[in-house]
């Protein structure tokens, strides 16, 4: 009977030294799974921060470009204006240039008949009756 006794108690151990087993292996089973899925998680959470920063600094450098761009415009504009200034500028001191000219040339002229006109009197005389 003690041997009876023995062998189900011995029986009863190993059951209970398998379930026991089982159980370890479901929760091992279980931590395994969980740890999968937050491993997942923080790949997840990292390509999304990634994915951040990365946008963060193309919208920085689109930002700067814009400014940039912005900047070139307002100085394209005052170029333009300046340019259109002094084309006005040009066009003023030629119109006087050409009046100036005229003038010494009129004045030229006028000289030239005086001369004329002192050094030959007969000549510019019958001259100016023809």
């Amino acid at each position: 009977m003690e041997a009876k006794h023995e062998a189900n108690r011995t029986k009863e151990e190993t059951e209970r030294q398998a379930e026991l087993e089982r159980e370890m292996t479901e929760r091992l089973e279980e931590i395994h799974e969980q740890l999968s899925k937050t491993e997942t998680e923080i790949r997840e959470s990292h390509r999304k921060q990634e994915l951040k920063r990365k946008d963060v600094k193309q919208k920085s450098a689109s930002d700067e470009y814009e400014e940039e761009i912005s900047s070139f415009q307002e100085k394209m504009a005052s170029l333009s204006n300046t340019r259109q200034y002094m084309e006005k500028e040009r066009q003023m001191l030629s119109v006087r240039l050409q009046q100036m000219m005229q003038s010494h040339c009129d004045e030229a002229i006028k000289l030239l008949k005086l001369q004329y006109h002192y050094t030959f009197p007969i000549i510019w005389n019958t001259t100016v009756q023809l």
